[in-house]
């Protein structure tokens, strides 16, 4: 039924391998399909659909080439769980994590499907396995997941991840661990500064500009411009 739906709501709908916010590859050799749905839309289907959904419709969409029918089915994951089906949910999402395969799509899904199941059982050692993973989108599922660990303080454990994935080649990777240790410094600044006098000298310049955007201005120009030394 949902596939239906979604094939007459693309009617007319031009497809591409990239939009404004996403780029043409990210891999080599990885395309992608866009349909130009909005979030809205996604949102709306997904709340229509979640509890009527059966197991070969969900396969189909998150196996799907077109990008957001693979968000549409994470969003409705993400619309089913609750407390008592958590890891049931995970355990889907793990077997389906190769399609996962953007950032966006990581993004929406990390923070409280693998990190909710990582805190609410503390089986902390799947995002050290995901960063250790050869597949960037999982290295990205595992510092992005770390969202819901920080938010409820369990800080230690987020920065040994993102310590893990710290010098990772690809950009996409350097914006997410960024983003995390600004998330961490929301919590904790010392904390932060510490971790960034202790890995100055190598942390990429793009992490680093993404984990101080919350600080002060003359704060954010002496840690760009100082050796680490310098950094109080």
């Amino acid at each position: 039924m949902i596939i239906e739906t979604l094939s007459e709501l693309i009617q007319g709908h031009k497809i591409t391998n990239s939009t404004r916010f996403h780029k043409k590859e990210y891999i080599q050799g990885q395309l992608d399909y866009f349909v130009h749905f909005d979030m809205k839309t996604l949102r709306d289907l997904a709340k229509g659909f979640y509890n009527q959904i059966n197991d070969q419709e969900f396969d189909q969409l998150i196996s799907h080439k077109y990008h957001e029918y693979r968000l549409l089915a994470l969003l409705i994951l993400i619309k089913r769980m609750n407390d008592d089906n958590i890891k049931d949910i995970y355990n889907k999402y793990h077997h389906y994590i190769i399609y996962v395969n953007n950032w966006d799509l990581v993004d929406v899904s990390a923070p409280d499907i693998v990190g909710g199941y990582v805190e609410k059982f503390q089986d902390y050692q799947i995002l050290f396995n995901y960063a250790k993973s050869d597949n960037m989108w999982i290295n990205r599922i595992a510092s992005v997941a770390c969202l819901k660990l920080i938010r409820n303080h369990h800080l230690d454990i987020a920065l040994n991840v993102i310590e893990k994935l710290l010098f990772h080649k690809h950009d996409l990777m350097h914006k997410a661990n960024g983003w995390m240790l600004r998330e961490i410094g929301k919590k904790n600044r010392d904390l932060l500064n510490q971790f960034i006098k202790t890995h100055y000298k190598d942390m990429p310049r793009t992490t680093l500009r993404y984990a101080i955007e919350r600080h002060e201005k003359n704060e954010r120009k002496k840690i760009l411009g100082a050796s680490y030394t310098k950094i109080k």
